[in-house]
């Protein structure tokens, strides 16, 4: 958390405590691209919540500054995200709304003139993408030909619902049902979900709603995975749309209640159980570690560049997570506990459920006699249809070679009983940590499992 968020998050005062609420969803809002503020927009926004700066002239100092700094890769960095939130923040402060097309396209100009060539303008084209959430598979978004009938039709349909005869639980089912399908339009080329995302707070607004911060500060990227859950269907591979992710974001948001948003838990495979094996980790934590599973042997002084940070910050959350760095400075590489070495930005965790799915077909199909594991506080044998795998503190292999266990009671992978491993230079493993590779078999003297489909899992021996 930055000096002004730490600061501004507990003020008392009501018209500061609202002006810090707008800026803090405005910055919040740019995860949903990969984007972080700059220092200098705290300035900016700290001289705007004191009574110094207008949100518009706050706009303007911005939108100079970058016109000054153009060229400078290193302020380059943050243009965009530093001239939307800004923007976000005065329409935000400007109280007038109307729901209409007209004002989500004037929302969406707002936002991004001069910073795209199309900005208020709907797509001509459709558009296809991939999503971690979906295991790599794309939203249908709305036809391009039928993107004004398709969100006059959604607006028709919420002018008539009667939101004072629902019960809480109608309401945000509906709130966030409209919500959904104006996202799915997908109306521009690009900025649909920060478009999308001020057009709903506008319109929460002007129904009485008073909107808590903090779900937006800290989990935007969260919102839109939720978005993408509520509007993806896959019969072939027994997945449904699912709102249930968005309507609890939107009743946390305008109810101030605090929920647990874990991007994890919207994998189209994730059974949602609560079981963290690894942990989440804040922005810098998930680059550094992206950064390092792209390139094992990256210097810190490369990952410093990358993430915009000095090289004091990139030790002290090295030291943090406990990722070392082992052999000569130029030949070496970087060793990662397992608890981070399963999760990857993009990936956030590996999903288990799979990985014990897979498990389970060897199991029946291999030379391995069965299989036991240790829940967290007691230890039974059960099959592994049964068991809840998101409470598994340790896996106890048992195969015609002898029992081999793993024990990931603290978030790292032990070895214990094994015995018979191959030899091989491009193998490396210790106790508790492995080195960080793209793809993961482990070895025995037979092929025990293979998980070449995922880049997030990555152990060796």
């Amino acid at each position: 958390m930055s000096q002004f968020d730490s600061y501004y998050q507990s003020i008392q005062e009501p018209e500061k405590k609202q002006k810090y609420n707008n800026w803090s969803i405005s910055k919040g809002l740019q995860q949903v691209d990969g984007l972080s503020t700059s220092p200098y927009l705290d300035k900016i926004a700290a001289d705007n919540i004191e009574g110094r700066l207008s949100a518009a002239d706050a706009v303007k100092l911005v939108d100079s500054y970058y016109q000054v700094k153009a060229g400078q890769n290193e302020i380059e960095a943050y243009k965009e995200a530093d001239m939307v939130s800004v923007r976000i923040n005065e329409i935000l402060e400007n109280g007038g709304f109307t729901l209409s097309v007209e004002e989500l396209k004037d929302i969406h100009r707002q936002l991004f003139e001069r910073i795209l060539e199309n900005a208020g303008e709907f797509r001509p084209n459709n558009i296809f993408k991939r999503e971690w959430v979906l295991d790599g598979g794309s939203v249908t978004y709305g036809d391009a030909r039928n993107i004004i009938g398709n969100i006059e039709g959604y607006i028709r349909r919420e002018r008539v619902t009667r939101y004072s005869s629902l019960d809480d639980e109608a309401i945000f089912w509906h709130l966030a049902r409209f919500v959904s399908d104006i996202w799915r339009t997908h109306p521009f080329s690009e900025g649909n979900t920060r478009t999308t995302a001020v057009f709903a707070i506008k319109y929460f607004r002007s129904m009485g709603f008073e909107i808590d911060n903090t779900p937006f500060l800290n989990n935007s990227w969260y919102f839109r995975n939720a978005l993408v859950r509520a509007n993806y269907t896959n019969i072939p591979k027994k997945v449904d749309s699912d709102l249930s992710y968005l309507e609890e974001f939107l009743f946390c948001a305008l109810t101030g209640k605090h929920g647990i948003f874990r991007n994890r838990d919207l994998h189209i495979y994730s059974k949602r159980t609560g079981f963290n094996l690894s942990p989440s980790g804040n922005d810098l934590d998930k680059t550094i570690l992206h950064e390092i599973n792209k390139d094992i042997t990256i210097t810190r002084k490369a990952l410093a560049e990358k993430t915009l940070t000095s090289e004091k910050t990139i030790e002290r959350h090295l030291k943090s997570m406990g990722i070392t760095f082992t052999g000569p400075s130029k030949t070496g590489h970087w060793v990662v506990p397992v608890r981070y070495a399963i999760s990857t930005v993009g990936y956030e965790e590996i999903i288990l459920d799979d990985m014990i799915d897979k498990m389970e077909k060897t199991f029946k199909d291999g030379p391995f006699e069965g299989l036991s594991v240790k829940f967290d506080g007691y230890d039974p044998s059960r099959p592994l249809s049964e068991l809840n795998p998101r409470v598994i503190s340790e896996f106890v292999f048992r195969s015609k070679q002898g029992i081999h266990t793993w024990d990931i009671s603290d978030g790292s992978l032990s070895e214990l009983g094994w015995r018979t491993f191959q030899n091989g230079s491009k193998y490396n493993i210790k106790t508790g940590q492995v080195r960080f590779l793209p793809i993961c078999t482990l070895m025995d003297s037979v092929p025990l499992i293979s998980f070449s489909s995922y880049t997030s899992f990555s152990i060796r021996k």
